[in-house]
């Protein structure tokens, strides 16, 4: 009889992601006027299982707790949110991090925070 033999990669590391969450789609923003919040961060990376989605959270240092940004299937290093949860002179911050295809997480990168300046209660 014929041994069919599979060869299965074991990946026991989790991904690489260096730098830092910038506030806004270009340069890093310390305001903000609008209900649209956007963050874009370095890409990810995992030699072995490369890289399945990221985890993103906004986040308000006075809450400690945070609104889950992404999908489980984006894997992309761009990524943008409109809410309407804003408050007027409050700070806000994004966190990252890099879910590889074992399953295994980086280690979180944050911006350094983004101020909304209005309260915008559009829902739309």
């Amino acid at each position: 009889s014929s041994l069919n033999e599979k060869l299965m990669k074991i990946d026991y590391t989790p991904p690489m992601l260096f730098g830092k969450v910038s506030d806004g789609l270009g340069p890093d923003m310390d305001y903000t006027n609008s209900n649209l919040i956007a963050a874009h961060w370095p890409q990810a990376v995992d030699p072995n299982s490369g890289i399945s989605f990221y985890y993103c959270y906004l986040r308000n240092p006075r809450l400690g707790n945070g609104e889950e940004w992404c999908k489980p299937n984006m894997t992309i290093d761009t990524t943008s949110l409109r809410t309407y949860l804003l408050e007027k002179n409050t700070l806000y911050y994004a966190e990252v991090k890099a879910v590889n295809g074992a399953g295994l997480s980086s280690s979180s990168i944050f911006s350094d925070r983004l101020q909304s300046k209005i309260r915008d209660l559009d829902r739309a």
